[in-house]
């Protein structure tokens, strides 16, 4: 089995269809990263070394991000566990990647969502599928898995943008990819 653990709680993000900034607030209170490795160091006194972060995106903010891994590295828990965490393509960085990987990340989900940037505009979401290959191929390069989900059949979907998708996917070599599938008003 694994834990979460959970850096700040809300997500700014305008992304049209999730329910996070509803349950959780618009504005994200992050907690020191001392206090998110104490947690993950608690965990691990009682043998749970299995973790996924329970953030809406655990690189928003990324210098929050930033802190919590290298908080997490200073202190020698990355040899000692796997985690695994939820985050946006953008902004995304080969540092930040190889800061997770020194924290003891096994894998980065990304919600890339689309391969197409005008059904990425129309989902809200602040990136560019250029930037969606660069996120799977730096943490690809630091050793970490890369799983991308993504939102088929939303409203404005064609089969177009569905090539776009499969063909970015393609590109992107991810270990895996998620599926949700809606229904387009249009199919």
């Amino acid at each position: 089995g694994q834990a979460g653990f959970e850096g700040k709680r809300g997500c700014g993000a305008a992304c049209v269809y999730c329910a996070d900034p509803a349950a959780k607030g618009r504005t994200t209170p992050v907690r020191p990263a001392a206090a998110v490795a104490d947690e993950v160091e608690q965990l691990l006194a009682q043998g749970i070394d299995h973790l996924h972060t329970c953030d809406s995106e655990f690189n928003l903010p990324p210098w929050h991000a930033h802190e919590v891994c290298e908080e997490l590295a200073r202190r020698g828990v990355g040899g000692r566990l796997r985690w695994y965490a939820y985050c946006a393509p953008a902004p995304f960085s080969r540092q930040l990647a190889s800061a997770m990987q020194r924290a003891g990340c096994a894998g980065i989900n990304f919600g890339a969502d689309s391969g197409d940037p005008e059904m990425l505009a129309r989902l809200g979401r602040g990136f560019k599928p250029e930037d969606i290959l660069n996120a799977a191929r730096w943490t690809r390069e630091c050793g970490m898995a890369v799983m991308l989900d993504l939102l088929l059949g939303a409203p404005g979907e064609t089969a177009e943008s569905l090539a776009r998708t499969v063909e970015l996917v393609r590109k992107a070599e991810p270990d895996r990819a998620g599926v949700s599938v809606g229904r387009s008003e249009e199919h």
